[in-house]
């Protein structure tokens, strides 16, 4: 490494995943373009940029591990009457999504982006919309790792229908990288069997993951028993 790095952070309290130390106290980080370069106690190096750690701490970068990109603008949008129409998913939550256009859905997707930095969340699994696409290209200009997916549904919901093979087209356009295409299963009571099969047949062929609600209330359950005679994920889980 050479001698000279861009950022030098003294004194600061880095968390690590490894259970062994776990916890570093007054060390130092040295960044070269925007990558750690080097960790440790009392470092000498010369750099563009020193940095005062202490009374700081220093973590990994968060993952969001299930997120709503394009619901960003319902936060504190909703009254109490709107927020007990159930199911609030179908009722208010959906047909949201499906009149959002283009351009909106950008800038909802730019700001989740610059909302989550703000967070520490450097990493995100957008559970579907109706433009993945435009999140894609958002998450690629902000720095992010994402997994992108259409919001997949052809029951029930008559506002608006994405297929397998749409996020198929999704998957092979954002294959390698930081940002990946997934399949998505936007709920099991407005999906057909013939939609759940393909889509976990397609992420098994293209070696990719699933992004789906599962068992958030009472009413899908009771809906997969009538349908099926079994739970949620004993129905999943005897699909393979």
């Amino acid at each position: 490494m050479t001698d000279e790095v861009d950022i030098l952070i003294k004194n600061i309290t880095a968390l690590t995943p490894d259970e062994e130390p776990g916890i570093l106290r007054d060390i130092d980080i040295a960044i070269v373009g925007g990558t750690i370069a080097k960790i440790g106690k009392d470092l000498r190096l010369d750099s563009k940029e020193e940095l005062d750690g202490r009374g700081k701490i220093a973590l990994p970068g968060l993952v969001d591990a299930h997120t709503h990109v394009f619901q960003i603008f319902l936060r504190g949008a909703l009254t109490m009457s709107e927020l007990q129409r159930h199911p609030i998913w179908l009722k208010v939550l959906i047909p949201f999504e499906a009149d959002m256009d283009r351009e909106e859905a950008e800038i909802s997707a730019r700001l989740a982006c610059l909302n989550m930095i703000k967070k520490g969340i450097t990493a995100f699994s957008d559970a579907g919309g109706p433009y993945p696409e435009i999140l894609a290209e958002a998450a690629k200009d902000s720095g992010l790792r994402a997994t992108v997916t259409y919001s997949t549904m052809d029951a029930g919901v008559p506002t608006y229908t994405r297929t397998p093979e749409h996020n198929r087209d999704l998957v092979s356009k954002y294959r390698n990288g930081r940002i990946r295409g997934w399949y998505s299963i936007r709920q099991l009571m407005t999906s057909t069997d013939d939609l759940i099969e393909k889509t976990f047949k397609y992420a098994e062929e293209d070696s990719v993951g699933v992004h789906m609600h599962l068992c958030e209330e009472a009413i899908e359950i009771q809906h997969s028993l009538t349908r099926w005679g079994r739970r949620p994920i004993e129905f999943l889980y005897e699909m393979g």
